[in-house]
């Protein structure tokens, strides 16, 4: 259920009043195109209706939820709102249901009434439900929940020998490598705890740090920027234990030779000694470039 949020936007008062009979019908076959999601004025903000999107994968997993685990939640209850009169739904559909025999659109109920609707054969007409029927509402503390279990089942040192392993792996991989069923409510937990931002920013070079070497070593050295970027490995000549004859290209004047001073010297077997873990998993036509990176967690550019 965590998945519809981050697929269509919904705000938590949206999400954690939403009707079943709100979800969006099933378009009869797979489309790239989302489908289109009407929030009411009733849980908009301001009070206004709006139109968010949602991904085809998305609803299907949530008509999934509703034909099985919900409906298995509603089978046979006997909920019942514990103040305020009850709202009795017959004959419901999309636009609407009667209501305590009066036909009304679900624009129309508002946050509390919603929280005393009763299906007909039982239960809560929310879309999400407790075990027994119940109306679920504390939807936000599933995250919480979750993040608290992520935190005392992995530590930091396994996240990191996973990554040292593996190379700099997503949330995704990083759940599958660590035995842990990948569902959007874990992952945005994990997220929120950061443990593998915080591995990932330990183990392999970020784009940012690789800008600050570059800067560094253009004040070192003097070298233009273009001839900083473009240099591999192979432009790396060590002339004895501490020496290095560097080979660039200097804008339009073509190849150029320097020695590099001490300092520049020692930035350089730092950044060799700091980037070497990544370089073992980037792809192989960026393997032989001096200046390599990764992306935070989650992003799709591969290493660089």
């Amino acid at each position: 259920m965590g998945e519809l949020v981050l697929a269509s936007g919904l705000r938590r008062k949206e999400f954690g009043h939403l009707l079943v009979h709100e979800i969006p019908p099933l378009p009869s076959r797979r489309t790239e195109v989302p489908v289109p999601f009407l929030v009411s004025h009733s849980l908009g903000k301001g009070g206004k209706q709006r139109t968010t999107w949602i991904s085809y994968d998305a609803l299907v997993k949530v008509h999934d939820y509703m034909a099985m685990e919900r409906a298995v939640a509603a089978i046979g209850s006997t909920w019942w709102p514990a103040t305020g009169e009850p709202l009795l739904v017959e004959r419901p559909d999309w636009e609407g249901a009667t209501i305590n025999g009066r036909r009304r659109s679900w624009r129309v109920p508002t946050v509390r009434e919603r929280l005393r609707l009763v299906e007909p054969g039982g239960g809560s007409s929310l879309l999400a439900l407790q075990s027994r029927g119940a109306p679920f509402v504390d939807r936000a503390t599933v995250f919480a929940r979750a993040s608290r279990r992520i935190r005392a089942r992995f530590t930091a040192r396994d996240i990191a020998r996973v990554l040292v392993a593996a190379g700099p792996l997503g949330h995704r991989e990083l759940c599958d490598r660590l035995g842990l069923r990948y569902q959007a409510a874990v992952a945005r937990a994990a997220r929120s705890a950061d443990l593998l931002g915080q591995m990932r920013g330990a183990l392999f070079p970020t784009r940012e740090v690789a800008n600050a070497y570059k800067v560094l070593f253009a004040a070192y050295t003097g070298i233009v920027p273009d001839g900083i970027s473009s240099l591999g490995l192979d432009d790396i000549v060590w002339a004895g234990d501490s020496d290095i004859l560097l080979s660039y290209i200097k804008g339009r004047t073509g190849p150029e030779g320097l020695h590099l001073p001490r300092r520049a010297v020692r930035l350089l077997e730092r950044w060799l000694a700091s980037s070497a873990p990544l370089r073992r998993f980037a792809p192989e036509p960026l393997r032989s470039q001096l200046w390599i990176y990764t992306y935070g967690p989650g992003r799709s550019p591969p290493p660089r």
